[in-house]
């Protein structure tokens, strides 16, 4: 499949692993990172107002309350660095979108992420008969199954319609009720 070929030889051997011996790889992709880093907008208005905040409590103890200035950078410096978390969310979005990897197969989905160790979650056809799409103007969007998805992707109705067959065409009485998990 020539998305998989795209993919890194480590996630290309990850699949590899997952696959059947005569399992065959219908789709690969990973999410759009600058999708999922717009949907972090609204944490970093938060970071902003939230840092803010506490930089000037940092000010106000150190400038006029000088006896409460170490008891409030104590408590200050834990809160500022949830703050620049937040601030730093985006980035936090892209490097994750980079680590994960979305597969469909003839029988099931695939799901490899994970931030800094990657983990594999398969989802038969039984977690692929309710699907939810969210779809935008591009095209793009999520396919949301199971307790997970493929998000961020591009195409999203063609990544439905391939999850939707997989789902149609296995053989339910035979599948396993629970999802397969595996950590790299």
């Amino acid at each position: 499949m020539s998305d998989l070929i795209m993919m890194s030889h480590e996630v290309r051997d990850l699949v590899n692993r997952q696959l059947a011996p005569d399992e065959r790889v219908l789709w690969a992709g990973q999410p759009v990172p600058g999708r999922l880093a717009r949907r972090t907008l609204p944490i970093v208005f938060v970071g902003i107002a939230w840092t803010a905040v506490i930089l000037f409590l940092m000010w106000a103890a150190s400038t006029f309350w000088r006896i409460l200035a170490v008891g409030v950078s104590v408590l200050a410096v834990p809160l500022l660095l949830i703050g620049l978390a937040m601030l730093l969310s985006p980035l936090l979005a892209v490097r994750k979108a980079r680590r994960t990897t979305y597969v469909v197969t003839d029988r099931r989905a695939i799901v490899i992420a994970g931030f800094f160790s990657r983990s594999v979650e398969c989802f038969g056809p039984g977690h692929l008969r309710t699907l939810r799409l969210d779809e935008d103007p591009d095209g793009s969007g999520d396919v949301a199954f199971a307790h997970s998805g493929f998000y961020g992707v591009d195409n999203v109705r063609q990544v439905e319609a391939m999850l939707k067959d997989v789902a149609a065409h296995a053989d339910a009485p035979g599948e396993s009720p629970y999802t397969e998990k595996e950590t790299d």
